[in-house]
């Protein structure tokens, strides 16, 4: 499981666990990994991960700027999603080949009709009534704010912006 570290108390050295053990210590520091910073395979963070030692399951904890599962970083996404669903915006210069099909996929992904209706299910009465995959994504920055506080909020509940994965499943 990849988590965000913005999903647990800044003051915390260690991640609750999102297996329902929260009263009782089971994360322990289990090595780490290494992921690209860029798409383009520049830049490299270290990636802390910990073992619940009742379940046996392991969670990364990503960085705020990471989105779980792609190598693109949040303020680019949403920065491009915000330029997709605003006609009015002056286009961003040209991305680079790699990163351009990053933001392509991500895009294409958002806007798959299994996508928009698992998040107008979760936003629920806070989203209006909406057909298209730009007003879907202008009602959830109106109903959640910024993507970092929409992630936040979908992780929660066990639940991504690009795709519910099983390993978000808590059991």
């Amino acid at each position: 499981m990849q988590i965000r570290r913005a999903s647990f108390p800044a003051n915390s050295s260690q991640p609750p666990c999102p297996f329902d053990h929260e009263d009782l210590p089971c994360l322990h520091q289990h090595g780490h990994y290494t992921r690209f910073s860029q798409p383009e395979g520049s830049g490299e963070s270290r990636i802390p991960r910990f073992l619940c030692k009742f379940t046996g399951k392991t969670v990364s904890i990503l960085p705020d700027q990471f989105l779980p599962y792609r190598p693109i970083n949040l303020p680019v996404v949403q920065a491009h999603f915000d330029q997709l669903a605003d006609a009015t915006q002056d286009p961003d210069p040209e991305p680079c080949r790699v990163k351009r099909g990053c933001l392509i996929r991500a895009w294409k992904r958002f806007i798959s009709t299994e996508r928009k209706l698992s998040l107008i299910d979760f936003f629920g009465q806070r989203l209006p009534r909406t057909n298209s995959p730009q007003d879907l994504w202008n009602a959830m920055r109106h109903a959640a704010g910024h993507l970092s506080q929409i992630l936040l909020e979908l992780a929660v509940h066990g639940k991504s912006l690009l795709g519910d994965y099983r390993c978000l499943k808590q059991n």
